[in-house]
């Protein structure tokens, strides 16, 4: 057949042209979409098509041709653009197998039926790219397409799970797990770059899936998809996202990836995928727990560039039976940097975690952190941290993550870090640092730190050389090691080169001895690669690590060391619970309840570290431990940790796992989660934790009865999959009070186990015990010492029966029953001055007595009530007998009981005879106002003059005269000469003084028969005479106004004229009144004329005249002046000054009071004269400055003395010339104010509120005695000073010695005195006094919360020194408001909020660190400390909510709120205290534990102190109750019990520890409070671990040394047996497992110093006053930065040296200086001790352009008693790590020796009782000739006991108990024993009837002066009495 011809030349065309042009797209934004064009002869052009022709088949050849994967898109419609050159092909037809476009069907090159507008574009697959945009990782976000070039939007109205299934699977992050749509867009003008499309789901690309639209478009859509995938890899298991086991998605399954499948790269890809940082580590030894289910079926090859672990290359697995799985810990931060400090070294710390940045709180942070940090960026080392928020306060979230870095960290994200239970974040407090900004030259590269691995060296920036081997390895290590603080060489060793390395130097030649690496000798750059591949590799010391392996938690697992560059196991052959405790310290973790073996974590891998074993628990770090050199481990590796610090949680309370009531578990203890602010997505994060869904539902249900909460205000973010990485409140326990406890159901979706974050189950179900004690052989010291114990119970047992049988035989003989008498036998030498002897309920005396001693050693008699009023006289002696009796004088009683009568007297039998009178109806005492001035008590409406008595005629005498009817007091007037009655000071009528006391002598003093009445008459009108005369009138007091007398009934005026009425006038009147002295006379009315008569014109008084009547007069009702001339009087009695508005009593504006009103006092010319009157009237020493009131607080009011003018040395203000007396209303420009110096202050401690206690004596300042003051005096001295209440009262030394003489007297003081110089002054009792009196105050005068809604809850306000404040929430925690809120009477703390929850309040926000234990009374007494703490930014105000319910009931006097006696609340503020009872035990055991104070350690009896407080009748507890009220409490007594003893208790949480006899808080004598006494600790046993508990526990780090007594002192009081054999790591001195003691041999005084110490000094100069500001600070020396340093501070620096009151501050460079300690220090004006002056934390640091802190002081250096610098030891002596401790006898030895010296004791009394009761019973008939003395006694009268206070000087020492003996037989008091019946009648002997009572002496206020001994008259009979004191045998 023929061909036409035109067919032929196509055919050939086509076959010509086959293959041989080019071909590309263009316009597509890339080389794989676009126009298609095609070159032919040199020349592009387009290729046009149809629609009918041009289709998939066709553009599939194009992207094929083009290595472009296959077609997306193909369109005829120019979708690029018309091309503008000539159109080479039309092709018609592909059927799409061609290999190039020109082997298609087409029309010939040039030829074509089509134009431009159809030329044909493609997007082949390759030109595609698909990613998620704005989420938290590559696997979550928006959908995203990048067409063209750009990337653009996907958009589709009906997209579904379909189509974000494609996505997913396309982008290798598995399954899709969501999908929705984002309506907004973070950026501006994004295109849209794919719209409506259709998947089934099951495409491999989302261009698979049928689109409609391929953009870009620009307009707006409304539809734009986002996607949330289930991602490809996760790590499960740990304790975040971003650590964990890892899995990959197979299908809809998460399988394992194998150990050794993956490899640092591919987790640098799948931390990357996760939105986390850096790969950290690369485990394989079941850190996270075993595998759950199968494994991926390969390898994982990566080039660490890869955005998600499917992009990496997968190779077939190497490794076929796979059982570990690979896991993975990725940083949580994937970037940081510093902002706003002006360059890229310094600023605001910023990190960027799961794509968002956000600025770090500073909380946390601290130098190790900061030097990580900027090593890390590549900006040297840190050189200071400034003040939170000082770069200013950045944008983003604050991140409160608390950061815990050791400094040799590569990264921060290797930094263990925590969030749950941290302090809240407040706004601003952002983080900074300020880097050295050099970086190092040098690098230890690819290791586990960045001090360790291989050297490199910089040899310009970011361009590294390698260090080959050579033979100067090990000088070069060490210059390395040094360079980077690395510490020394561990490990020289070389690695091979990998290839891509950096270049490399020629050998270093180090010597070893250069500072930096630079000094060596080291040669140029190799010109060409080493012969030597290898390079250097060092490990540094610096490098070790620990880790804990084999858990899914951080505080437990196997111990795995890091060292010399490799990681190893440690053997178990020699681990203890010693080791386990330094390991779990060294992590953070708390401290060691197990140290399992490798059961429990696995033996693990690798060598097996030597330096383990023979910790001593205080070590910080498992490598300083003294180990032994091993020998071969039989047991293997594998020892292990389980630490306090394992966190754990769960849902509990319900048949399902979960849902429940959360609960966590911290320090070995579950507790809830309180609900309060808890936020919603917080159920998630645990139903996640748990593996229980994605999701659940939170709830609150109510607290009552749920037991304590470990958290509160959790706030969880959406999204957390932890509970762990959950900001919260501070870890503590609590009461959740009415917010409930938070319940939580989640989704049930339990079936996905692998997040579940339980721990292995050996964690989860095994207890987890505290110790385990090995069995133990009885040994014969054991059976020896049974032995001797049996036997000395069975020699007391025999003595009681024989001290009974005694009692028996002694009975039937001598004297009848008939006598109705018993009696005392009474040892003179032992009896007090005066007894107080309170009687009992009914009694009819109504009161308590005074029993007069016998000072000449004979015998005196004690009847039941007697007073003296007189001071004691030597007794007149009987020559029958030598009885005296004796006269008991009731005192007053504010109500007598109605029914009470007068006793009747007893017949004289011819004993001892006491008449004992009782104030009935006809003596019932009254109430009496004093006389005016004298104290002297008249008769309101009889009295107002008292007159002298006849003839020295006593009081008691002449009141003996008065019949009862007729009763009155006497008083006394000033004339001297006469026989006056004895003054009685107001309000002494407790003591048998005052009007009780003339009544009651009134009564008792008469004889038997009564005085007719014309006697009495005649008595009472001498007594009387001249009363009610004279008076003051209108003038604001019975002391000051107008003059008027009474004649004839009738009062009127007394005029006189100028001339006449002058000072002496006035001085009669005001003396004649009691009034003082006279102050100001006047005769011009000044206040009134009177009304009515002018009974008086005086003319003349010489001033010596006893009444005014007394002067020349005219007559009664003659005078020559008008009521114009009345003249007044002002006496210096009616006056008063204070200064008010000061910081205390003793600075301030000054005002005086006058006519009843306060005013101010004004004087234009107001000078140090006037003022040193002024503060030496107020008793506050002399004046320090003379000023104007506008210093302090301006007021309005009257002008009370205006214009004065002083020389100095008055007496009062008043004694100097005044000119005018107000009141005044006028200008206020000259009201005068006063600084006095004080009249006393505390020096030698480290405030103004502690220390030593000085007085001023004239113009010097003198010590005070220990022994002169008392807790009264002490709360004065206190309050003088503007502290708060006084904590303590020490005479040890604690301050410091005495410097320069002491005051000459004693102060007593009632407790509410303004002022100590206000008190009573004594005369000294002791002699020559070496030791001073110190005290401690509070620094706090009140507390308050406000804003809270109630009083119990609110922000916590404390007011110093009279100034209100917030108090800052830096350090505050759960014990800080358990204390505050039982000292506000809010019962216990129930929730801290959050800082500023309470609003910010005003004043100074105070950021004072409180440490309460949480028995303290009073938050005064926690220690506080102010310098180094972190700085308090603004509104961070703490808060607390107490329960409101106060405890119904206390222990009262004791040293803190677990000890003293036990009070139960009646109704509030009403306090009823509880009798000793046979229920005692059972009673103190509820008491002990309702208060939350432990268990009873000793319940003892302690007097009634005459408070007046109810009493409850027994208590009846049988010890099982959890409530004081549900005992069977019968009600209030009616009446005061017949045992006046008091149950007290100490409770086993009141044991406290001191530092004592050392100024500072951190050295010093070890005392322990325990069982209500102070004792000090034995030398013998005292090691180093010993005072490391003991420092640890007072907060004040850990044990420098632990010295004896010949540092500190040896100390007084018992010796506390608990001390020694600590580990060093018990949280309390009394956790130690002690010996019991047998003896210490060296004695009491064992010390500590502490690396807490504290101490400064000025260091460079000649002088002590000036020179660099050293610290001392944990045992080293350390600089104070001068950056920002305040002005005050060089002063408060000064004064603490004691080198003046000032100084100038400096700033010298800080170049070779050394570390510094502190920087930021900002004092306050007027501050005096650098501790309590803020700064930024403790850190060593340099301090750079900054330099250091240089003062110069004022170099008044006299006042050296203010220096606080500690004693010369503690200055001089260097400070050794380690104290050997002496060995110690066993305590078996020590308990036999005692237990056969008892029973030796026991024998020999056992004998000599045998002896006296053969003695006894032949006595019958016993005659005077004994010397014995007796006393008759009423058993109706007789207290159960009788409180004896002694005298100054008795052997006694003290006063004493008497116990009744109510069966007859002698009662013993034991420590912790007390009788609790009833008394009973005597039983009557035949023999002679006595009663034998038992004396125990006590501590007794000093006698009154003016007492003596009533005379006694004659007896003939007596009792016995034994009186015992005090001694070996009590």
């Amino acid at each position: 057949m023929m061909v036409p011809a035109r067919v032929l030349g196509l055919l050939l065309c086509v076959q010509l042209c086959k293959g041989s042009e080019e071909l590309r797209l263009v316009d597509g934004g890339g080389r794989c979409a676009g126009r298609v064009e095609v070159n032919h002869e040199g020349e592009w052009g387009s290729v046009c098509s149809y629609d009918v022709d041009w289709d998939v088949q066709a553009a599939g050849v194009v992207c094929r041709q083009l290595g472009c994967g296959t077609v997306v898109h193909a369109s005829p419609y120019s979708l690029f653009g018309k091309g503008k050159g000539r159109i080479w092909l039309h092709s018609f037809f592909c059927d799409g197998t061609e290999a190039t476009l020109q082997d298609c069907l087409n029309l010939g090159w040039g030829k074509h039926f089509c134009g431009h507008e159809w030329d044909v574009g493609v997007i082949c697959s390759e030109a595609l790219e698909l990613r998620l945009a704005d989420g938290g990782g590559p696997c979550e976000g928006r959908v995203e397409a990048k067409l063209r070039g750009r990337w653009g939007t996907v958009a589709d109205e009906a997209w579904n799970m379909n189509h974000a299934e494609v996505v997913c699977q396309q982008l290798g992050c598995g399954s899709a797990a969501h999908t929705t749509y984002t309506v907004q867009i973070s950026e501006d003008h994004i295109p849209l770059m794919l719209a409506g499309m259709k998947c089934k789901g099951n495409e491999k690309a989302i261009w698979d899936c049928n689109i409609v639209g391929f953009g870009p478009y620009t307009s707006p859509y409304d539809f734009n998809s986002s996607v949330v995938c289930q991602g490809f890899s996760r790590l499960v298991g740990g304790d975040s996202e971003c650590s964990g086991r890892l899995e990959v998605r197979q299908g809809q399954a998460w399988v394992s990836v194998c150990h050794g499948h993956v490899d640092l790269m591919a987790a640098q890809v799948v931390c990357r995928e996760l939105g986390c940082g850096t790969a950290l580590a690369l485990y394989g030894t079941g850190q996270f727990g075993p595998a759950e289910g199968s494994f991926w079926d390969g390898s994982f090859e990566c080039n660490g560039t890869e955005l998600l672990l499917s992009s990496c290359a997968q190779q077939p697995p190497h490794i076929q039976t796979c059982t570990q799985p690979a896991a993975i810990s990725c940083s949580p931060y994937s970037r940081f940097r510093l902002e706003d400090g002006g360059s890229d070294c310094a600023g605001r710390v910023e990190v960027e975690a799961r794509g968002v940045w956000g600025p770090l709180c500073a909380t946390a942070w601290d130098l190790p952190d900061a030097h990580v940090l900027c090593h890390h960026l590549g900006c040297g080392s840190a050189i200071s941290i400034p003040p939170p928020g000082h770069f200013g306060v950045g944008r983003g979230r604050l991140r409160s993550d608390a950061l815990s870095c050791r400094g040799s960290e590569r990264h921060p994200g290797e930094c263990p870090v925590e969030v749950l239970g941290q302090p809240a974040c407040p706004p601003g407090h952002t983080a900074g640092v300020s880097c050295s900004g050099v970086a190092e030259p040098l690098q230890l590269h690819g290791g586990e730190s960045r001090c360790d691995g291989r050297l490199e060296v910089a040899v310009r920036p970011g361009v590294w050389a390698r260090v080959p081997v050579g033979l100067w390895d090990n000088g070069t290590a060490t210059v390395a090691c040094r360079q980077l603080g690395c510490g020394v060489p561990e490990k020289i060793y070389a690695v091979p080169d990998n290839g891509s390395g950096p270049m490399e130097l020629q050998e270093l030649r180090c010597v070893g001895t250069e500072e930096l690496l630079a000094q060596c000798n080291a040669s140029g750059m190799a010109t060409e690669p080493s012969k030597s591949p290898a390079g250097l590799a060092i490990a540094c010391s610096g490098s070790k690590q620990l880790r804990l392996a084999g858990s899914p938690r951080r505080c437990a697992g196997r111990v795995e060391v890091y060292s010399e560059g490799t990681w190893g196991t440690i053997c178990q052959d020699t681990w203890t619970l010693q080791d386990a405790n330094v390991a779990c310290g060294q992590l953070g973790c708390g401290w060691a309840l197990e140290a399992p073996g490798s059961e429990r974590f696995g033996p693990g891998t690798g060598t097996q570290w030597p330096g383990a074993g023979r910790c001593s628990g205080s070590e910080d770090a498992l490598w300083h431990c003294p180990s032994l050199v091993q020998r071969g481990c039989r047991r293997g590796g594998g020892a292990g940790v389980v630490c306090s610090g394992l966190l754990e949680m769960r849902l509990t309370g319900e048949s399902s796992r979960c849902s429940g009531h959360l609960e966590v578990q911290h320090e070995v203890t579950w507790g809830h989660v309180c609900a309060n602010d808890t936020s919603p997505a917080t159920a998630a994060a645990v139903c996640r934790q748990l593996g229980c869904g994605h999701g659940g539902s939170l709830a609150a249900f109510p607290a009552e009865g749920s037991g304590p909460a470990w958290l509160s205000w959790v706030s969880c973010e959406e999204g957390s999959r932890s509970l762990w990485r959950c900001p919260s409140a501070p870890w503590q326990l609590q009461e959740c009070g009415d917010a409930g406890i938070t319940y939580i159901t989640c989704d049930e979706d339990t079936g996905d186990r692998s997040e579940a974050t339980s721990p292995a189950p050996a964690l989860t179900h095994s207890t987890v015990p505290l110790q385990t004690a090995a069995p133990r052989s009885v040994s014969s010291l054991t059976v020896l010492c049974v032995l001797l114990g049996t036997l000395l119970c069975l020699a007391l047992a025999t003595l009681a029966v024989q001290a009974h049988r005694t009692r028996a035989l002694c009975q039937g003989h001598g004297k009848d029953a008939a006598s109705e008498a018993v009696y005392e036998e009474l040892d003179y030498n032992l009896i007090p001055e005066y007894q107080e002897v309170p009687s009992h309920t009914g009694s009819l005396s109504q009161g308590s007595g005074k029993k007069v001693s016998d000072h000449s050693g004979d015998g005196a008699e004690e009847s039941d009530l007697q007073v003296s009023p007189a001071s004691p006289a030597q007794p007149q002696r009987s020559p029958s007998h030598g009885y005296d009796d004796a006269v008991a004088v009731p005192e007053a009683s504010p109500s007598p009981h109605p029914g009470d009568a007068p006793a009747q007297p007893p017949e004289d039998t011819g004993y001892d005879d006491v008449g004992v009178s009782t104030l009935g109806t006809s003596l019932r005492p009254r109430r009496f106002r004093s006389s005016p001035g004298t104290g002297c008590p008249c008769p309101c409406a009889l009295c107002h003059r008292c007159v002298p008595l006849p003839g020295g005629m006593a009081a008691s005498r002449l009141a003996a005269l008065i019949p009862a009817a007729q009763a009155r007091p006497s008083c006394h007037g000033p004339s001297a000469g006469h026989g006056a009655v004895a003054a009685v000071p107001p309000g002494s009528a407790g003591r048998a003084g005052g009007p009780a006391l003339l009544s009651a002598a009134a009564g008792l003093l008469r004889p038997p028969g009564p005085l007719s009445g014309p006697l009495g008459g005649r008595v009472g009108a001498l007594l009387c005479k001249g009363s009610e005369e004279l008076r003051l009138v209108d003038g604001g007091g019975r002391c000051a106004g107008r003059v008027e007398v009474n004649h004839e009934g009738e009062w009127g005026s007394v005029c006189s004229y100028n001339f006449d009425w002058d000072v002496r006038g006035a001085g009669v009147v005001c003396r004649q009144l009691g009034c003082g002295t006279v102050v100001h006379a006047s005769p011009y009315s000044p206040f009134g004329q009177g009304k009515g008569r002018i009974w008086l014109h005086p003319f003349f008084c010489r001033g010596t005249e006893a009444t005014l009547q007394d002067c020349p007069h005219f007559g009664w009702g003659n005078h020559f002046c008008g009521h114009e001339w009345d003249v007044g009087v002002i006496c210096s009695e009616a006056l008063e000054l204070r200064l008010a508005d000061g910081g205390g009593p003793c600075e301030g504006r000054v005002e005086a009071k006058l006519r009843g009103r306060w005013g101010t006092v004004t004087d234009d010319a107001w000078d140090m004269a006037d003022a040193e009157v002024v503060c030496q009237q107020l008793g506050c020493g002399s004046a320090a400055g003379a000023h104007f009131a506008s210093r302090f607080q301006q007021v309005g009011g009257p002008i009370m003395l205006a214009f004065i003018k002083c020389r100095g040395d008055e007496a009062a203000l008043w004694d100097c010339n005044i000119q005018g007396w107000g009141p005044y209303n006028g200008p206020h420009d000259y009201d005068t104010a006063v600084v006095c110096q004080g009249f006393s202050r505390l020096v030698g401690g480290d405030s103004e509120c502690s220390g030593r206690l000085e007085v001023r004596q004239g113009q010097a300042w003198v010590s005070v005695c220990h022994g002169h003051v008392d807790l009264m005096a002490a709360q004065v001295v206190c309050r003088e000073l503007g502290c708060g209440t006084a904590l303590a009262l020490y005479g040890t030394g604690q301050f410091g010695p005495a410097e320069g003489s002491f005051w000459d007297g004693s102060f007593k003081c009632n407790g509410t005195e303004p002022l100590l110089s206000a008190c009573a002054q004594q005369p000294p009792h002791i002699q020559a006094c070496t030791q001073p009196t110190a005290i401690s105050c509070s620094p706090y005068s009140r507390f308050r919360l406000e804003d809270g809604g109630s009083d119990c809850a609110g922000r916590v306000e404390v007011e110093a020194r009279g100034v209100w404040g917030p108090l800052c929430a830096t350090a505050w925690d759960q014990p800080d408001t358990h204390v505050l809120c039982h000292h506000l009477g809010c019962g216990s703390a129930i929730s801290i909020p959050p800082p500023g929850h309470f609003g910010v309040g005003r004043g100074r926000l105070r950021s004072d660190a409180l440490s309460c234990r949480g028995s303290e009374r009073h938050p005064g007494e926690c220690p506080v400390e102010v310098l180094g703490q972190p700085a308090c930014p603004p509104g961070h105000t703490a808060g607390v909510s107490c329960s409101g319910v106060a405890e119904p009931l206390q222990l009262h006097g004791g040293e803190s709120r677990c000890d003293g006696r036990l009070e139960v609340a009646v109704r509030p503020g009403v306090w009823a205290r509880v009798p000793v009872g046979l229920w005692d035990n059972g009673t103190a055991t509820v008491a002990c534990r309702q208060l939350g104070c432990g268990v009873p350690e000793k319940i003892y009896a302690v007097p009634d102190n005459g408070s007046g407080l109810m009493e409850l009748q027994e208590l009846r507890c049988v010890g099982t109750e959890e409530l004081l009220a549900q005992c069977n409490a019968s009600e209030m007594a009616t009446e005061p019990s017949k045992s006046p003893a008091g149950l007290a208790i100490a409770c086993s949480g009141s044991k406290q520890l001191r530092l004592a006899g050392s100024p500072r808080r951190c050295a010093g004598r070890v005392e322990v409070y325990s069982e209500g006494t102070w004792g000090t600790v034995c030398q013998d046993t005292w090691s180093l671990q010993d005072a490391n508990v003991a420092c640890g526990q007072l907060g004040c780090g850990w044990a420098l040394e632990a010295p004896g007594s010949e540092r500190f002192g040896p100390g007084t009081g018992t010796l506390w047996p608990g001390a020694g054999r600590c580990s060093g790591s018990e949280d309390a001195l009394w956790h130690c497992p002690s010996l019991v003691q047998r003896g210490c041999q060296r004695g009491g005084g064992a010390g500590a110093v502490c690396s807490g110490l504290l101490d400064l000094r000025l260091t460079g100069e000649s002088s002590r006053c000036s020179g660099h500001l050293e610290v001392l600070h944990e045992g080293t020396w350390g600089h104070v930065c001068a950056n920002d340093t305040s002005p005050a501070t060089a002063a408060a620096v000064c004064r603490q040296l004691g080198c003046g009151h000032g100084g100038s501050l400096a700033a010298f460079p800080a170049e070779g200086s050394g570390p510094a300690w502190l920087s930021w220090v900002s004092c306050e004006e007027g501050a005096r001790s650098l501790w309590h002056c803020p700064s930024a934390p403790w850190q060593l640091q340099e301090c750079g352009d900054a330099g250091i802190t240089y003062i110069t002081c004022d170099e008044n250096t006299g006042g050296r008693s203010e220096a606080t610098s500690p004693a010369p030891a503690l200055t001089h002596t260097t400070v050794p790590l380690q104290t050997a401790a002496p060995r110690s006898v066993s305590s078996l030895t020590v308990l036999c020796v005692l237990l056969g010296t008892l029973l030796c004791l026991a024998l020999a009394t056992l004998a000599v009782q045998a002896h006296r009761t053969q003695a006894l019973c032949q006595g019958h008939g016993k005659d005077a000739a004994s010397e014995a003395v007796y006393e008759e006694l009423d058993y109706n009268l007789i207290p159960e006991y009788q409180e004896v206070p002694s005298r100054t000087g008795s052997l006694s020492q003290g006063s004493g108990k008497k116990v009744s003996d109510h069966s007859g037989d002698g009662a013993e008091e034991s420590d912790l024993q007390v009788s609790p019946d009833s008394p009973a009648q005597p039983q009557r002997s035949p023999s002679h009837g006595y009663d034998d009572a038992v004396a125990v002496p006590e501590a007794s206020p000093s006698p009154h002066p003016g007492d003596a001994p009533a005379q006694p008259p004659e007896d003939t009979g007596y009792d016995d009495v034994g009186v015992s004191t005090l001694g070996t045998s009590l």
